[in-house]
């Protein structure tokens, strides 16, 4: 069993590697310097640890069960350098889509509230859509409707929403409030991947 430590440890590290990445935004919105410690603390950990496996495999043990530890451990690494929010957003997308159309139907029938500036708080049912619980209308008239859901509400880095235009990509340039759009990605008619300067 002791040999096998390491390797359950590696799994650990996979573990959190995943977490810490996939919730990374909820995180950083909810507790920012706390996540930022998270992360050094883990990149750090995880680097002694790859380290000292690499040690042991190269040098003393040359073992399955080490190459296994190594390997895992280059994914943990894989895993937390990965574009996650991108990831996720393409995953959400597929899970939330009938959710996300009953929201846009709620707009379109003025069945969600709208304060002065444009959001809206989704109802208890469908907060799991929109990172804040909130979307944005934009646009919501008999020229069209533009409705923001935010994968990503942001700090200094911008902001991405996933953007569901009845008029395509023209009425969101149209709507956007003087921000730069550094992105936008179409995933389905009428639906587009939004990333801002704010």
């Amino acid at each position: 069993m002791k040999k096998y430590i390491l390797l359950v440890l590696a799994f650990i590290f996979l573990i959190v590697s995943f977490i810490l990445s996939w919730y990374s935004d909820e995180l950083l919105c909810f507790l920012f310097i706390f996540k930022v410690l998270l992360d050094i603390l883990f990149l750090i950990l995880l680097s002694i640890f790859l380290i000292i496996i690499l040690k042991i495999t190269i040098s003393k043990e040359k073992k399955l069960v080490n190459y296994l530890t190594t390997i895992v451990l280059l994914i943990s690494a894989i895993i937390f350098i990965l574009p996650m929010r991108f990831i996720k957003a393409k995953v959400e997308f597929k899970l939330y889509k009938n959710e996300r159309n009953e929201v846009i139907n709620m707009v379109r029938n003025g069945k969600i509230k709208v304060d002065e500036y444009g959001n809206a708080k989704l109802p208890d049912k469908y907060r799991k859509i929109s990172t804040s619980g909130e979307i944005f209308i934009y646009q919501n008239d008999e020229e069209g409707c533009v409705v923001g859901f935010w994968i990503f509400r942001g700090l200094q880095s911008g902001s991405v929403e996933l953007i569901y235009s009845l008029n395509g990509k023209k009425n969101i340039y149209e709507n956007e409030t003087g921000h730069d759009l550094t992105r936008i990605e179409e995933w389905d008619k009428n639906w587009y991947y939004v990333n801002t300067d704010y």
